[in-house]
């Protein structure tokens, strides 16, 4: 679901994904957003926190908890935020720093000054309204009747490529689809890499046979969890075999593990193989088949990783163009329905004038002086 679409049932009012038509501040419809930290639990490995999130709005007031971890958080607010606001971020959060990796003592007190600093932004409009779209999906906002309508219209429009739900519904399943062959080679090459560089540090230490292998197999293991996590954070993934964006549930994420483990399977082959060779070298560590090996991947890691920069560049300005277009035909769509509302129906002598009313118009929303005769003919 577009931004504009997504947002306009809790009130707020977006011109399009990177600008407001109303800043929330100066819209009476917009809602009041805010957060608490409830607490924390611990679940396996990992800390879960609280969060309440609260949806003031003019006729009703929408209040939920969601349960993340700080991973998930940077992942998918603090990072995207940083990047999007660029030098305004440090201006706009003096005085509510991040919670620290790891979560240390302290960690509740900053991650609860940090969220009541977004819900601030989102509040003053210093966010876009993309970005409020990431906000709610990510904390799980309560899906209104308003969304159902949309949801109905936009399935006449799109097809399977898009993102169900999420803050971007257009017709970009080719570009998900490369993007998502690059990040699945991605991952294979930063295994292979990240494996070759641990079992030559160990080789070098003068670890030897079954530690090597031990190594390989928890590299695996740690990107396999690095991968779940960065999926969990998100909340939605493309899956080659629906040709789609689809939500991730729990069989989704399932789902998605097991082709990141079947497309790993050859990537573990070759790196427990050379785990295996470079117990039998008897060559300096320098010049040993790991160090080799280790200076190869890194190159072609380097190279995927620009190959996904360039395609996500691509379909970053395809986005754009699209906006831009649609902004255009609803311009032209109003243009039209203003002149149809206008327009004389028992003055046939004055159709004329009437048209070069309606391509006056056109001209003026394309940015352009003249009409193509016109121009043709002063050409010749």
């Amino acid at each position: 679901m577009d931004p504009i679409a997504y947002l306009a049932p809790y009130g707020y009012v977006a011109a399009r994904s990177n600008a407001w038509m109303l800043s929330p501040q100066n819209c009476a419809s917009s809602p009041i957003l805010s957060f608490s930290l409830e607490g924390h639990s611990e679940v396996g490995r990992h800390t879960f926190y609280t969060v309440r999130c609260v949806l003031n709005g003019v006729h009703e007031t929408h209040s939920w908890t969601s349960k993340k971890r700080l991973a998930h958080l940077r992942e998918s607010l603090y990072s995207p935020l940083v990047k999007g606001l660029e030098g305004d971020y440090k201006k706009l959060f003096t005085g509510a720093p991040f919670a620290l990796p790891a979560g240390p003592p302290g960690t509740s007190a900053r991650l609860a000054k940090w969220l009541a600093r977004l819900a601030e932004c989102v509040n003053q409009g210093s966010v876009t309204p993309s970005f409020v779209v990431q906000v709610l999906w990510f904390f799980e906002a309560p899906t209104l009747p308003g969304h159902e309508k949309n949801r109905a219209a936009a399935s006449h429009g799109y097809g399977t490529h898009t993102v169900e739900g999420s803050p971007c519904s257009t017709p970009f399943g080719d570009h998900h689809m490369k993007i998502h062959a690059i990040y699945m080679e991605e991952m294979t090459k930063r295994f292979e890499y990240e494996a070759t560089d641990r079992c030559l540090r160990l080789h070098n230490e003068g670890s030897q046979g079954k530690d090597l292998l031990r190594e390989v197999v928890l590299c695996l293991a740690e990107n396999l969890e690095d991968h779940r996590v960065r999926l969990e954070a998100r909340g939605y993934a493309w899956d080659k075999f629906d040709q789609s964006v689809v939500r991730l549930d729990a069989t989704k994420l399932e789902h998605q593990q097991a082709q990141l483990i079947d497309t790993l399977e050859p990537a573990l082959d070759r790196a427990l193989k050379a785990a295996a060779a470079a117990s039998l070298a008897t060559c300096c560590p320098d010049s040993s088949p790991l160090a080799y090996r280790r200076s190869l991947l890194e190159s072609e890691f380097r190279d995927v990783h620009e190959q996904k920069t360039r395609a996500t560049e691509d379909f970053d300005a395809a986005v754009q163009e699209w906006e831009v277009q649609s902004a255009a035909d609803s311009q032209l769509s109003v243009a039209d329905s203003q002149v149809s509302v206008g327009a004389p129906t028992e003055a046939p002598h004055d159709q004329p004038s009437l048209q070069r009313s309606k391509s006056s118009r056109i001209r003026r929303l394309l940015g352009r002086s003249k009409t193509p005769s016109t121009a043709m003919t002063k050409k010749k």
